[in-house]
């Protein structure tokens, strides 16, 4: 009880110190920060679920090559156990149950939204009804599941892509006419998905870039730390540059095309390879 007594008056003031100096979005970020676990653990299985993709696409030319033929247990081929395509491959999944997974995916993504929505239209009240909006367990737990599960998401509503443009090599097949017409209508909302998600992954990477001092002490200590005069010293301090950040989200992605380089023609898979070896 101690604890969560201690981060909901953390909370408190931090947005109490800084309310005339941050935007109804800022208020956002601070309270996912705030809610954010700091379990190591969590954010190591993060940073590991992340880099399975980039692994796999970067140097696995075996994998590509000799597909079909006996194969050599390489730690690439280990870690594609964990990814997506190869459960989907287990359990055999059809294209009427790829598209209800797809539409569980999105009922609960609009839930997700509109929770948020919900937080920011609570600090533009903030003036008349004096609270801070604190966000549910149920929230909490939904923002920790996405975070850590971002790049299987990715991976998964990547899957229409390849429905369309291979669909006498990919493992789902897409076959009538109206299949495929559906599908088009599947591809359009699976895109929004792509930037609604990569918008949200931002914010959280921004959230742990971030730093708030929380009392007039704190911040005196930081701007000394620092040599920042006080009045000159911000609420909140940044870890590295947005250019960075841009460039975590942008290699995030890459889960998106770590299939093609298996359905495109040999000749152009190895060109493929070595670029994606070399970025």
């Amino acid at each position: 009880m101690s604890d969560v007594y201690d981060k909901k008056a953390k909370y408190y003031n931090i947005l109490s110190r800084i309310q005339k100096k941050y935007s109804i979005y800022e208020g956002l970020f601070i309270i996912k920060k705030q809610y954010l676990t700091n379990n190591s653990f969590y954010y190591f299985l993060c940073l590991f679920f992340r880099f399975i993709y980039i692994i796999l696409m970067s140097g696995d030319y075996e994998y590509t090559f000799r597909k079909g033929k006996s194969r050599i247990n390489t730690f690439q081929n280990y870690l594609r156990k964990l990814t997506c395509l190869n459960l989907v491959q287990q359990l055999n999944l059809s294209y009427k149950m790829y598209l209800i997974i797809i539409f569980i995916i999105l009922a609960f993504s609009l839930i997700n939204f509109k929770l948020k929505a919900n937080i920011v239209t609570n600090l533009h009240k903030y003036k008349s009804t004096y609270k801070w909006p604190i966000p549910s367990k149920y929230q909490i737990i939904n923002e920790h599941v996405y975070f850590l599960l971002f790049p299987f998401i990715i991976e998964y509503l990547s899957f229409s892509y390849y429905m369309y443009f291979f669909p006498d090599k990919f493992i789902i097949k897409c076959d009538t006419k109206n299949q495929k017409i559906l599908l088009i209508f599947i591809m359009i909302i699976n895109t929004i998905l792509i930037i609604l998600y990569n918008i949200d992954n931002y914010i959280d990477i921004v959230c742990s870039n971030r730093l708030f001092t929380i009392t007039i002490f704190e911040a005196d200590s930081y701007a000394k730390e620092n040599k920042v005069k006080k009045n000159k010293m911000k609420p909140i301090s940044y870890r590295c540059s947005n250019l960075f950040l841009y460039i975590l989200i942008y290699l995030q992605n890459f889960v998106i095309f770590s299939m093609l380089g298996n359905y495109i023609n040999m000749r152009f898979a190895l060109i493929y390879k070595i670029i994606i070896s070399i970025i």
